[in-house]
């Protein structure tokens, strides 16, 4: 149960400005003009809006560099050194896998599903072509069949087929989807 400062009985609907107003009214602050106290309660009402709002947007403040504005920036990668291939190149597929790589370059270039990729310092590249141009992918957008490939995939089978680039681009979907691989093993 609710009392005013006189002891009134008040209902759970009546709210703390009415009890306000009742209490300059009835105490004749003002000389008993109704108009200053219903003027001076909505003031008090703005006020504490005022306030509320001050506090929320301190609040937010404080939470906003976890939402992700202060994360350090991602350092940019490294630039990928230009490679010189003056004609395409043949490829070896890599034994176990439709990974095809170019054995007589000197850096790792690998073809896999219609894509040119190169590793450089822990990162990955993906170029159309064999002579790029080259975006950087980030780790989860490398195909993990590019990850797990045997550490000596560069040493070369013995009777190993040197594909030319030609035929590799005609005929890698059907290889794959047909499995032309794993028939000549």
């Amino acid at each position: 149960m609710l009392f005013d400062r006189g002891g009134t009985f008040l209902s759970s609907g009546q709210c703390r400005y009415c009890i306000l107003l009742c209490d300059i009214v009835s105490q004749n602050k003002y000389s008993g003009n109704i108009n200053r106290s219903i003027l001076m309660i909505k003031t008090i009402k703005k006020i504490k809006m005022l306030m509320i709002a001050a506090g929320l947007s301190s609040i937010l403040m404080m939470f906003l560099p976890t939402l992700g504005m202060a994360r350090p920036p991602v350092p940019p990668p490294p630039p990928l050194p230009g490679i010189n291939i003056p004609a395409p190149p043949f490829v070896v597929v890599i034994p176990g896998s439709y990974v095809y790589f170019a054995p007589d370059i000197d850096v790792d270039l690998l073809f896999y599903h219609g894509y040119w990729y190169r590793p450089f310092e822990g990162r990955w590249y993906r170029g159309p072509r064999y002579n790029g141009p080259w975006v950087h992918l980030p780790p989860r957008r490398v195909p993990p069949e590019l990850l797990n490939l045997p550490r000596d995939y560069r040493s070369l089978p013995p009777g190993h087929q040197r594909i030319p680039h030609w035929q590799l681009q005609k005929h890698w979907r059907t290889w794959e989807r047909e499995k032309h691989w794993d028939r000549s093993r």
